[in-house]
This record gives C-alpha cells, structure tokens and sequence, in this order.
C-alpha cells in the first residue's frame, strides 16, 4: 500500500469524528474542516516518525486538539473576535436606534389621530 493509498484510507475512517473534535473547539465550520484538513497533511509529511505505540485514531484526535487550541490562541482568531464582538455591538446601538425611531414615529401618528379634544389637552401637558 503506498502513502498516498495509506492516507486516503485514513481520511476515510477518521475525517468524520475529527471534524466532529474540530468544531467543538472552533465553533466555525469552514475553520474546523481547515484544521482538519492541515492535521492529515502534516501526517502525511511526518508519518514516517509516527511510532505505533496506540490507536492511530487517539493520535489524529490529539494532533486535531493540539492544532485547534493553536488556532484559538492565534492572532488571526483574536483579530476576528474582536471584529465580531465590536461591529455586533455597533450594529445593536443601530438597530436600537432604528426602533426607538420606528416607535416614535408611530406613536407621533397615534397622537395626531386623537380628536381635537384630547389632542390640544395632550399637547398643552407636554
């Protein structure tokens, strides 16, 4: 069986439950399948030092985690949390502002509804 066979059979068994491992930590579909991803090219490149001292699933589950929690630690992941995090809040004070608008708008309305009335007493309490 040559290398790219040996992995390709790997891929097969293990990219389900270490997808699955990824987007636990991750929380982000397109990140986990990176990962998971990187982690079979990395063995790909280093299998010949692999020693087969355990189960290969458990020694793919633990260089999934390893990568994730270097992903998590990264730059580029805080960079995109602080992103997120600050355009979120931006974009709730805008929405809350539309609302208030929106709700004044037709409370403004409701009030020019009343008969005259009641609308000179609303207005000369105001």
């Amino acid at each position: 069986m040559t290398d790219t066979e040996y992995l390709e059979q790997l891929m097969e068994l293990h990219t389900e439950h270490l997808f699955r491992i990824a987007y636990y930590y991750t929380k982000d579909q397109r990140i986990a399948e990176d990962i998971v991803q990187d982690v079979f090219i990395k063995f790909y490149h280093h299998q010949k030092y692999y020693e087969e001292r355990g189960e290969m699933k458990a020694y793919l589950a633990r260089m999934t985690i390893n990568k994730c929690k270097d992903y998590l630690k990264s730059w580029a992941y805080r960079k995109i949390t602080f992103q997120h995090n600050f355009f979120a809040k931006q974009k709730t004070v805008l929405q809350d502002t539309l609302i208030r608008q929106d709700e004044q708008d037709l409370l403004d309305e409701a009030i020019l509804r009343l008969p005259i009335k009641q609308l000179s007493t609303f207005i000369w309490r105001r």
